[in-house]
């Protein structure tokens, strides 16, 4: 059983993270900022619940990179980062394992802050957290 709430997760922030930019890869192209990218981490079975009828959680995880090059590039990346973090380790109850900001070596001239977090979720997509 392989679950994934990313497509939730991404239209969750997608609908209150107004005036940013959200998307699920990478762009190819530079996008407009403030950018926040979501990422599927891992996700694996959960073993402890695996019976003679099958894997019953998946244990999982999510990255968000959060993007700036605004003059107040730090404390706008930090108010959407409170943000991410109210409604993912509030209203979806997921553990906030990292978060931190991360030298964005491509361009110097662009804050990046990472965030990842994980979770058990089962196939009705019930959240557990660890």
């Amino acid at each position: 059983m392989l679950v994934d709430i990313t497509n939730e997760v991404y239209d969750a922030l997608k609908t209150t993270l107004v005036g940013v930019t959200v998307l699920q890869a990478y762009p190819a192209t530079t996008p407009v900022f403030p950018c926040v990218v979501v990422e599927e981490g891992n996700n694996i079975n959960f073993p402890d619940t695996h019976d003679s009828a099958g894997d019953h959680h998946s244990d999982s995880g999510l990255q968000i990179n959060i993007f700036s090059n605004s003059e107040n590039k730090i404390s706008e990346v930090k108010q959407i980062r409170n943000v991410i973090d109210t409604l993912l380790a509030g209203t979806y109850n997921l553990n906030r394992d990292e978060s931190q900001a991360v030298e964005n070596l491509l361009d110097t001239s662009i804050y990046r802050y990472v965030l990842r977090y994980s979770y058990l979720v089962d196939s009705n997509k019930t959240i557990y957290r660890r």
